[in-house]
């Protein structure tokens, strides 16, 4: 075998392995899991470790149901609702600077309304978190005027 297919090998293989890592949580020592109750949808968060183990850049895609797109903002409130998760609440290894590590939440309403939210986080490997919540309903606004017959 040629020095430069061994060279090219072994580039490939440093490529597979970076990609392959980034997939998994081996980089995050302890995270936060941000438990938002009233929206659906899909965050893939994807962090830039930087120095001492801190997030040092965020970039976000989202996802969600078309009912939920409806709302003009729901892609701002899923992502905001994980960006303070993985910047500030979630410790990567200080060996991992300058790799991204991938983040997926799953945001998901099941099961039948109930007055206070029943929360569960399950674990999905490599590297998601499904978070469901039952629907609660809608909270009444006591400063909004109400017609009278």
């Amino acid at each position: 075998m040629s020095m430069h297919r061994i060279l090219a090998y072994l580039m490939v293989l440093a490529a597979f392995d970076r990609v392959t890592r980034a997939e998994d949580m081996h980089c995050v020592i302890d995270a936060q899991i941000p438990l938002l109750g009233y929206l659906e949808g899909t965050v893939d968060a994807y962090v830039l470790v930087g120095k001492g183990g801190k997030a040092s850049g965020v970039t976000f895609k989202a996802s969600t149901t078309a009912e939920q797109m409806e709302n003009d903002r729901w892609e701002a409130r899923l992502t905001n609702a994980v960006l303070l998760y993985v910047t500030d609440w979630t410790q990567y290894s200080s060996s991992c600077e300058g790799q991204t590590v991938h983040l997926r939440y799953i945001f998901s309403l099941e099961g039948p309304e109930r007055p206070k939210s029943l929360i569960h986080v399950h674990f999905r490997p490599p590297n998601t978190f499904v978070i469901v919540n039952n629907p609660t309903p809608p909270i009444a606004d006591p400063l909004v005027a109400t017609k009278t017959p």
